[in-house]
């Protein structure tokens, strides 16, 4: 009995010191708030209420204006949004016509690859050489490098960008690539799937 009651308190005190690491491990005020701010009712992925592949750059230029983002560039078809010109706070905006398809952004706080997928309710779909992707591929997480400098496919993996995509821009995308199989080591999905390991490396200093 004294055996079972001491495995109890062992199981449960690695949750919780496991839940209290993963949720110590988010900046205050998440950076993730973005995701839940303004997209009530509406479909993930969603950004401070634009919806890629439904919202206009028009009203995603109205929406992003009230949480302090200007538009600062159009290069390309990519437009460049900022917060007071904070490098952390930048995305990057395919459009179609004048149809929000893609944004992008750095994630330069320590913010983790389980908090971040239970935004989604860790709809994981697929692995791809540089990080994972979720809800049908329509997001996808670029993931910095761990300890042995590959991905780190656990909860507690930093992820460096995050894309957010139409859904008509990821159908039928990337059909070769191996489906996500849980957290486990990434050099288990290297020897079942031949990937590479190329964590994403980030630049200008962020």
């Amino acid at each position: 009995m004294l055996r079972f009651v001491f495995l109890l308190i062992v199981i449960f005190s690695g949750a919780s010191l496991t839940a209290r690491a993963l949720g110590g491990s988010q900046p205050p005020g998440s950076e993730l708030v973005g995701f839940t701010s303004g997209c009530e009712g509406l479909p993930q992925p969603c950004w401070y209420g634009v919806v890629p592949g439904i919202t206009t750059v028009d009203e995603a230029n109205r929406l992003w204006a009230i949480q302090g983002y200007t538009e600062s560039a159009d290069g390309l078809g990519t437009l460049i949004y900022w917060k007071t010109g904070n490098l952390c706070s930048r995305l990057w905006v395919g459009r179609s016509d004048n149809i929000v398809m893609r944004i992008g952004m750095p994630l330069c706080n320590d913010i983790r690859l389980g908090y971040v997928a239970m935004q989604f309710d860790n709809a994981f779909h697929i692995v791809t050489q540089s990080g994972v992707t979720l809800l049908e591929g329509q997001v996808a997480l670029a993931m910095g490098a761990g300890t042995s400098q590959c991905i780190d496919f656990n909860p507690f993996g930093r992820v460096a960008q995050i894309w957010m995509s139409a859904e008509s821009e990821v159908r039928n995308s990337r059909p070769n690539l191996p489906l996500w199989r849980g957290y486990q080591p990434f050099n288990h999905y290297q020897r079942d799937y031949h990937l590479n390991c190329i964590p994403f490396r980030f630049q200008g200093g962020y």
